[in-house]
């Protein structure tokens, strides 16, 4: 093989692992660009486990433990919203967009209100009960719960 050929594998395989490894260039942001959920005032409590999260965020929880339904609020893009899907849900944004999509097209699920701005998904966490969602530790969190996960 010349070395021009060489050169041209590495670069390859070098993409290919990119590609193919989000979670480790998006997890060195998540130190830097830390991601804080936040709930409705009105929700019983301040803690929540990882796993909860997940369920939540995935549908499979949908109610409270005190029988309030259960609403998400989610970022439709941006570095807050990848820090979020990545740490939490272990997905990138096209991930759960298809996962999403397959559970509304198979009736087991609807599609969470979005928000470009994270003042505007705040804002509606604070006035809509039962609401979970997140936002960037630079937002200052107004008339929100802020909830801490636990393991």
């Amino acid at each position: 093989m010349t070395n021009k050929g060489l050169v041209s594998l590495n670069i390859i395989s070098l993409a290919l692992l990119i590609c193919f490894m989000p979670g480790t260039i998006v997890h060195s942001f998540a130190e830097d660009i830390p991601v804080v959920i936040i709930g409705n005032r009105t929700l019983p409590f301040d803690t929540i486990s990882k796993k909860d999260l997940v369920d939540i965020f995935k549908q499979k929880k949908t109610m409270w433990d005190n029988n309030e339904k259960l609403h998400i609020s989610l970022l439709e893009g941006g570095e807050t919203h990848k820090l979020f899907l990545w740490t939490y849900l272990r997905k990138t944004p096209i991930q759960y967009t298809l996962y999403w999509k397959k559970l509304v097209f198979t009736g087991k699920g609807s599609i969470p209100i979005t928000f470009r701005a994270e003042k505007n998904l705040m804002k509606h966490v604070a006035l809509t009960g039962g609401t979970i969602g997140y936002i960037s530790d630079k937002i200052k969190p107004r008339r929100v719960k802020i909830i801490k996960i636990i393991d």
